[in-house]
This record gives structure tokens, sequence and C-alpha cells, in this order.
């Protein structure tokens, strides 16, 4: 893909053989910094004073130990349906109310917390390169380079699509 140019201090233009390409300089750098902070992931767990005995149905239950590793995975360490920790992430503490949503989470089929996702999504926007920034050329290359290097580059965490063809 060749770099043909910035337009409006927002896009970056490229040609790719016929056709010519226009990749939204934010949703690029937002979707690969997303992506970086999803697999760097490191959660603390807070382990509590008193563990809480999970006062849900049998079905949530039921998916909670079927998820156990899951759960963990997400900073919940859960024995004899009693919650023993809670996820610490970047000094944001987690609630039990966090644990039980979680639980609507994994039954609607996600790996990841909602509100774990949501925090992620806003600060992968934040590190991102904005709208109006000037970019030089080797920064729009990186930018279009570190696209190819990701298994779903074509929406932003929020909903933006990256790139368009002209």
């Amino acid at each position: 893909m060749k770099i043909i140019g910035q337009f409006n201090q927002g896009f970056i233009l490229c040609s790719f053989l016929n056709h010519r390409i226009i990749i939204d300089q934010h949703a690029a750098d937002e979707i690969k910094n997303y992506e970086k902070l999803k697999k760097e992931l490191n959660l603390k767990k807070q382990y509590l004073i008193q563990p809480i005995e999970i006062k849900l149905d049998e079905l949530d239950l039921l998916i909670i130990n079927d998820n156990l590793e899951l759960f963990d995975k997400n900073g919940y360490v859960v024995k004899n349906n009693k919650l023993i920790t809670l996820p610490v992430y970047k000094g944001i503490d987690f609630l039990y109310k966090d644990f039980v949503d979680f639980v609507e989470d994994v039954k609607n089929g996600l790996e990841l917390s909602n509100k774990l996702n949501e925090i992620i999504k806003s600060k992968a926007c934040r590190m991102s390169i904005m709208i109006g920034q000037k970019l030089s050329h080797k920064e729009m290359s990186s930018v279009v380079y570190d696209l190819s290097l990701l298994d779903k580059p074509w929406w932003c965490p929020h909903g933006r699509p990256v790139c368009r063809v002209l």
C-alpha cells in the first residue's frame, strides 16, 4: 500500500492497486492500542478479608463453576460458592456488583467483563493519535503497517470504521 498523504489532519490517503483507500488515523491507532492493552492485560487480585457468599440462582452458580478459569482470569477467585478475590486494574477497584454483572457477561458469551472492556476502550482512545494531529510520512506509514499486524483491524473499539475504499 502506498501512502499518498494526510487529508484534513484526520485521515491517511493511500493507494492499493487501482483503489484509493482512506484510513481514519485515530480509529486505526485506537484499535492497535486496544488490542495491545488487552494482550498485556495485567489484572491484580485483591483478597477479601471476609469471603462473600455468592447469592445467585442455581443456573448462575452452575455457570460460575463451569467457568472458574475464566472468572480467575478476570480477577474473580471463587471457592465453595464464595467470592475470595475481586480484580483491581490500574487503581480501579471492582465490587461485588461487578462480579454479578460479569456473570451476565459470561452468559452472553463474553470473555472480558463489560466494565473492564470499557476501561480498556477508554484508555486506548485517550492514548491514540487524535484527529487534528499532523503526521509525518513516516508516522502515516507506521499507522498503516501496524494495521497489517492486527487480527481484526476493520473497526475501532467504539464502532467507527477504520478504513474505506473510495
